[in-house]
């Protein structure tokens, strides 16, 4: 199960990896921002401010994959909980905030947000945890 566990771990990982490069290459605003700014003025320079969000966004996305796999690849590869705890708690503190986040703002705007595939990738962090203890 251990094997299992820290496959789950490193492919929400390469989830994280892939939201990150969506957001370090996206043009401001992306397809939901703009319908959620529709009815406001948005004027260049809150773009470019938004634009770059969307990489500090990137860094901590990409900066975050990258300790899940280090930590799951070494620590949990070696049967360490506290690897698996640490784990956990970087999926599942990202993962939880952003559904938490955007879910909020799909039901306050009524267009449609990806909490979704946050809670897929921290429903694969919860289920590599409980896989890598069995």
């Amino acid at each position: 199960m251990l094997i299992v566990a820290i496959f789950l771990d490193c492919l929400a990982a390469l989830g994280m990896a892939g939201l990150a490069l969506k957001y370090l290459r996206a043009t401001p605003p992306v397809e939901y921002h703009a319908r959620i700014m529709a009815a406001d003025t948005v004027g260049p320079a809150t773009k470019r401010v938004i634009g770059a969000l969307y990489r500090v966004l990137a860094g901590a996305l990409l900066a975050l994959a990258g300790g899940v796999a280090i930590v799951a690849l070494g620590g949990v590869m070696g049967d360490a909980f506290w690897a698996k705890l640490a784990v956990l708690i970087m999926i599942a503190g990202a993962g939880g905030t952003a559904v938490a986040v955007m879910r909020g703002v799909e039901t306050e705007t009524g267009v449609r947000t990806p909490w979704r595939p946050a809670a897929g990738l921290t429903g694969l962090g919860a289920l590599g945890f409980v896989l890598a203890l069995v």
